[in-house]
């Protein structure tokens, strides 16, 4: 598990593994790392990705986005591929995304005002970082998360910029980088996915509206869908109306469990 903000040393970042036998450990050891925002296992070694620099080039105003590698199980890093910020705003890497032939990486890159003027998608082969050509269909989408949903396939969710005004959406995203608007989440926000493991069927928790914030007030109308595994026919399993919308959805021993803002988790109860 990534730690995004650095603690004790601004230039070390954290990542946290857990075993049955220690529990979670904090290994402080990723340099230069001044932000991790994600981490993933590939080709036997461990990747994540965010944002940061050395003290100097910090001073200078110069900021990468990282891509590192460990080797060592998280006891020391490489960097292995870098987006420079240009000399103005910000750069990071926030999503990965891997299959076993492939490696994915989605960020951003910001200018001086603070607005987005890159996003930074592309794929690790283990030798070069290549970004997605700019006609590609996600390549004006701003990634919020990714998940790995079968051997071949994981879903992408983010907003999409290319068109006026911005909506949230989620595509279908293959390890040869093809990628699938998912129809019948049009109009909603897909907050959070769980694939059933017994059966690979996949689970996706929405809220209505395809412009939908966590702090937007009101009620909301929360729904839960199912697909068969590698299927796209959705069927919905639940509708709930709340002021409170739940953030994450799972399937455990037999029942649903949706887990919110407030530190509450939920169990679906059959009527």
């Amino acid at each position: 598990m990534a730690g995004v903000d650095a603690t004790e040393d601004a230039w070390l970042g954290n990542v946290y593994r857990r075993t049955p036998e220690a529990g979670w450990v904090k290994h402080r050891t990723v340099q230069n790392g001044v932000h991790v925002h994600d981490v993933a296992g590939f080709q036997g070694a461990i990747y994540a990705v965010g944002s940061g620099a050395t003290p100097e080039q910090w001073g200078a105003g110069d900021i990468y986005g990282h891509l590192w590698r460990s080797s060592d199980t998280l006891a020391s890093w490489d960097i292995v591929a870098q987006v420079h910020n240009e000399g103005t705003g910000d750069s990071r890497l926030t999503r990965l995304l891997a299959f076993d032939d492939a490696l994915w990486a989605f960020g951003y890159r910001t200018n001086a005002e603070g607005l987005i003027d890159l996003l930074p998608h592309g794929a690790w082969d283990g030798a070069a970082f290549t970004l997605l050509p700019t006609d590609h269909a996600l390549a004006s989408v701003y990634v919020i998360e990714t998940d790995r949903v079968g051997p071949r396939r994981g879903l992408v969710r983010g907003r999409d910029f290319g068109v006026s005004p911005s909506v949230q959406r989620a595509w279908w995203f293959a390890p040869d980088a093809t990628a699938t608007l998912i129809a019948a989440f049009d109009g909603l926000t897909v907050v959070d996915v769980d694939v059933v493991e017994a059966t690979g069927e996949l689970l996706a928790l929405t809220v209505d509206g395809a412009d939908w914030r966590p702090d937007a007030p009101g009620e909301k109308r929360v729904r839960a869908w199912v697909t068969a595994a590698e299927g796209d026919a959705w069927s919905e399993v639940f509708d709930l109306r709340t002021y409170i919308p739940p953030k994450s959805i799972a399937w455990w021993r037999g029942a649903i469990y949706l887990g919110t803002d407030t530190g509450e988790v939920w169990r679906a109860v059959a009527e």
